[in-house]
């Protein structure tokens, strides 16, 4: 339940205000595709956006990120991980790109608690 709180509340601050594709401003259909084309550089950048951003509320006090990558991971890797996660779940596509970036990552690098 937690992911889902963390999720949310991340959606939120992205400016989203549903998780629904049609709500947003990028599906993961979408983001999918992007993924899908090596010659450009358009789902690092998506990647790169969501995860400034989503650091960004780190300095909010109180607030918990819940996605610790450790020291040294690249943006290609959380891109790579992104990316093979819509892959996998082509279920969830439909969904908000922000959230579905954010729960690869958190399946990928949760803090330990």
């Amino acid at each position: 339940m937690r992911i889902i709180g963390v999720v949310a509340g991340a959606t939120l601050a992205l400016g989203t205000s549903s998780v629904l594709a049609g709500d947003t401003f990028k599906s993961g259909n979408e983001l999918h595709e992007q993924c899908q084309d090596h010659t450009s550089p358009a789902a690092t950048i998506y990647v790169m956006g969501v995860w400034d951003a989503y650091s960004a509320l780190e300095e909010l006090e109180g607030f918990e990120t819940g996605i610790c990558p450790p020291k040294g991971v690249s943006m290609g890797q959380m891109e790579d991980i992104v990316c093979t996660w819509l892959l996998q779940h082509p279920e969830d596509r439909h969904h908000a790109a922000s959230s579905l970036a954010l729960n690869a990552l958190h399946q990928s690098f949760p803090c330990a608690n």
